[in-house]
């Protein structure tokens, strides 16, 4: 694993200050469509703490609440891999959730001071995500905007996922209709919307694995969400690992990799659980030595449900199909 994180050093001081409430942004950490994240100075406290807003307010005072009450439903959520939350409150009508800066730096920021990642780590960062989403997805809790900036890492190496339910659901037909409809958790309505916004944090997991894999911005987009749009079903890119990558990636894992991202829907990781299961066991593989080859078989036979076929299988197995006319002595033949 790579060298220890260290907290970045503020801003300059020389640049205007700028206030959201107490507090005092000193650095703009991450952005996305959906969340923004900042380093902060919280005078109450006398330390610095990282501030998450959505990128647009709540339309209205029902909207705020229902966000306010998903992200401190969130905050409540305990687990090595999850952030632990300092503060969630509004200000301005700007909801936003508050970390303790000693629990980090962003993957952002992480990134930018290490060198190269060999692929078994990489794994291990995003293992540590997983296991926080699982974690939070089956407590019926999604994040909305999986982001680096949205993904801390401490400085022994450890990442937590932060800022849950910080964002708001993509806009669908159905929540266009009924704005309170996630304020009712046994209509089926709110179920599907829930179990297809964890399937799209499992998406952007893909897409983050994608990106440390390659060491670049897939489709050269630095918007996990707007990658996820541009792919099926919404839109037409296909997301598939290069053949030349910064360090070479083994097979099991760009097996694994390629199908996190797959062109259709139902190819593709369907929770956080199973993607943690399959990159655990590849990474299990892997240490052990010359055991990329057994972990592509059995994500090809968990995915496809066979095996891939000899070669000149297919030309022998359409010649058996007409022996039902032959004799047996010309089967021998």
């Amino acid at each position: 694993m790579a060298p220890p994180a260290t907290p970045a050093p503020a801003a300059a001081r020389s640049s205007p200050t700028r206030a959201f409430g107490r507090f005092e942004l000193r650095q703009l950490l991450g952005k996305s469509h959906g969340t923004m994240a900042w380093l902060a100075f919280d005078p109450r406290l006398g330390q610095e703490v990282m501030l998450t807003l959505p990128r647009v307010q709540p339309a209205d005072s029902v909207a705020l609440d229902a966000r306010l009450r998903e992200m401190k439903q969130a905050a409540r959520l305990n687990h090595p891999n999850l952030a632990h939350v300092v503060e969630v409150g509004v200000q301005d009508h700007w909801p936003y959730v508050a970390f303790d800066r000693a629990l980090g730096i962003t993957l952002g920021e992480w990134l930018v001071a290490q060198p190269r990642l060999a692929p078994i780590d990489i794994a291990a960062l995003m293992c540590h995500a997983l296991s926080g989403l699982a974690f939070a997805h089956e407590a019926g809790i999604v994040h909305n905007d999986l982001q680096l900036h949205t993904l801390l890492v401490s400085p022994q190496g450890l990442v937590r996922v932060a800022a849950l339910a910080a964002a708001d659901l993509p806009a669908g037909p159905a929540e266009a209709d009924n704005a309170n409809e996630r304020a009712m958790p046994m209509d089926p309505g709110a179920l599907r919307a829930q179990r297809d916004a964890a399937q799209r944090d499992v998406l952007a997991c893909g897409v983050l694995l994608h990106q440390l894999l390659t060491g670049a911005p897939v489709l050269d987009e630095p918007d996990v969400a707007r990658v996820i749009d541009r792919m099926s079903p919404q839109g037409r890119d296909l997301v598939r690992l290069p053949w030349t990558t910064p360090q070479p990636v083994p097979e099991g894992l760009r097996a694994i990799a390629n199908r996190c991202t797959a062109s259709q829907e139902r190819q593709r990781y369907r929770s956080a659980r199973t993607l943690l299961r399959a990159l655990e066991g590849w990474r299990e593989v892997e240490a052990q030595g010359n055991g990329d080859p057994i972990a592509l078989m059995i994500d090809r036979l968990r995915s496809v449900g066979h095996l891939p076929a000899l070669p000149g299988i297919t030309r022998r197995m359409a010649r058996l199909s007409i022996t039902d006319s032959q004799r047996t002595d010309e089967i021998a033949e």
